[in-house]
């Protein structure tokens, strides 16, 4: 059953197929790129980059269609190649918050998440809420900040996070989910993409939201019919 209520199958079947061509015509040709020019070449990486963005949306479109989260998680695990060799300060912090909160929700194992960890701690990026998500992956991850890389952000999640009881965390999580993650994703390229006529809409999806629930675990029934809220994820 199709978990996405804006945009009907046949856009996603669509959109899907396409995103698989691309897939394919890159994951042809990289091993190739790789034999000429070594793994570290610039056109490696951009072939990495790629094929990052398109397995995201491979990712975001099969969740919305309503696949089945084992094929979810299969693309995810390979997405999580391809984003852990391109990956750098630069990609973009939310992207790396929902790229982890996936991690947690679909229990990747954190030998899957060596390389993204070890270049993390090369960038010294040294944040309350990654570390967080991190933590939960890996036992052995050091929580050594009380502080956001960028303010602004996720103070919400925080304050959910160190509510004193599990009623109240529900009670700021939903309030999160209905009046501010929009919102505070408005800077992003997939706000409002619904509205365009370029097909570049795969879903709004609350990761993080999802994340923090299932490592809490939070009794979130309430939140099922939440549209942003990935509940088939956190169960």
């Amino acid at each position: 059953m199709m978990r996405d209520k804006l945009k009907k199958e046949e856009f996603f079947r669509k959109s899907l197929l396409f995103t698989d061509e691309c897939i394919s015509e890159f994951e042809k040709i990289l091993p190739e790129i790789m034999k000429q020019d070594g793994t570290k070449s610039q056109r490696v990486i951009n072939g990495c980059n790629a094929l990052m963005i398109y397995y995201i949306k491979k990712v975001n479109l099969e969740y919305s269609l309503g696949e089945e989260i084992s094929k979810v998680k299969e693309s995810y695990e390979r997405l999580l190649i391809y984003y852990s060799q391109a990956w750098s300060m630069g990609q973009g912090y939310i992207e790396l918050v929902r790229i982890l909160s996936l991690g947690v929700l679909l229990r990747i194992d954190k030998s899957q998440m060596e390389t993204l960890e070890n270049k993390i701690r090369q960038e010294e990026l040294n944040d309350y809420f990654i570390n967080f998500l991190l933590k939960a992956i890996d036992k052995e991850w050091e929580m050594t900040t009380q502080k956001f890389v960028f303010p602004n952000l996720y103070e919400n999640v925080k304050s959910i996070i160190e509510a004193k009881d599990n009623q109240e965390r529900i009670f700021l999580l939903k309030d999160y989910l209905e009046n501010r993650w929009y919102q505070i994703h408005n800077e992003t390229a997939w706000h409002n993409s619904h509205l365009s006529d370029q097909n570049t809409y795969y879903g709004y999806w609350a990761y993080e939201a999802g994340a923090v629930a299932k490592i809490l675990d939070l009794e979130d029934g309430d939140l099922k019919e939440q549209r942003y809220y990935p509940f088939d994820l956190v169960h």
